[in-house]
């Protein structure tokens, strides 16, 4: 669903480290933000998980458009961990 509204629950802290600021962003504009940060607690999806506290190379493409912004990345410290049994059905 592209326009369902997202509630939000807690307010984000502006100095937290994945935070980005975009108010100095103008009209057609851009800018590339790079910082290392420590990994939140259950960062990850299925099987693959960034243990807690590991650092993050973050590349973060910041851009506004006719007066909307959106936002691109990569982290390269993503690892998973072996399982030991899967099961298939």
């Amino acid at each position: 669903m592209p326009h369902a509204k997202i509630k939000r629950t807690q307010r984000l802290d502006p100095r937290g480290p994945l935070v980005f600021d975009i108010r100095t962003l103008g009209p057609a504009s851009a800018r590339i933000e790079t910082r290392t940060v420590p990994a939140p607690a259950e960062l990850g999806a299925g099987m693959v998980r960034v243990p807690q506290g590991s650092d993050l190379d973050l590349e973060v493409q910041l851009e506004e458009a006719k007066k909307r912004s959106g936002a691109s990345g990569s982290s390269a410290s993503v690892s998973s961990q072996p399982r030991s049994a899967l099961a298939f059905c």
